[in-house]
């Protein structure tokens, strides 16, 4: 699992909402992996993750747009 910088200004923003968010609640003890990438021990093709929550609530795993415009669901 390798780490790299953001390149994605949508993903920037929510890393800095996570960090505060992580602040706030540290009890939590939230940790943010930004940006995590799988290698495939196969030669399959290489998986990203924008952003990797563990806490002790959990883990969960974001994938982050940055859209201008209306998001519709099930159209």
């Amino acid at each position: 699992m390798a780490e790299r910088p953001y390149t994605n200004r949508g993903e920037y923003l929510t890393y800095q909402r996570l960090k505060g968010l992580s602040a706030a609640h540290s009890d939590d003890r939230i940790t943010i992996f930004p940006n995590v990438f799988f290698h495939s021990i196969t030669n399959g093709p290489v998986r990203q993750i924008d952003h990797l929550i563990t806490s002790r609530r959990g883990v969960f795993m974001l994938e982050t747009k940055y859209w201008a415009g209306t998001v519709y669901h099930q159209v």
